[in-house]
């Protein structure tokens, strides 16, 4: 026991005791800042899944517009494509009459009259 009595009391009043309060401490703090990191990632998170909800949001909010604004335009299209078969149907119609009235004309001066100076009477 001659050896061990000097070396525990070196250790115990030698600084055994300040370490482990020390060291304890340091562990304390480790876990008090280890806890305000996980606190603070957790708020980030909750405000990343807020904004993340909105934008979800927001997209599905914008695929509904286009999908409205592809539908109006295929119906825009088909609009224009009738009234371009109406156009060239009175295009081929104004021909008809154009030839007819040549004829007519042709028709007037070959029976001696002058298709010019025709007066519409009503």
């Amino acid at each position: 026991m001659s050896f061990w009595g000097p070396v525990l009391a070196a250790l115990l009043g030698g600084g055994l005791v300040p370490a482990i309060v020390s060291y304890a401490g340091r562990k304390k703090t480790d876990a008090e800042a280890t806890d305000l990191i996980s606190q603070a990632a957790e708020r980030i998170v909750g405000r990343l899944e807020v904004e993340i909800t909105g934008l979800i949001s927001q997209i599905a909010e914008l695929q509904a517009l286009i999908k409205l604004q592809a539908e109006q335009l295929k119906l825009q299209a088909e609009q224009i494509a009738n009234q371009s078969l109406q156009i060239n149907s009175q295009n081929d119609e104004i021909k008809k009459l154009g030839h007819e009235i040549n004829i007519l004309r042709d028709e007037i001066r070959r029976l001696g009259g002058d298709p010019d100076q025709l007066v519409r009477r009503g």
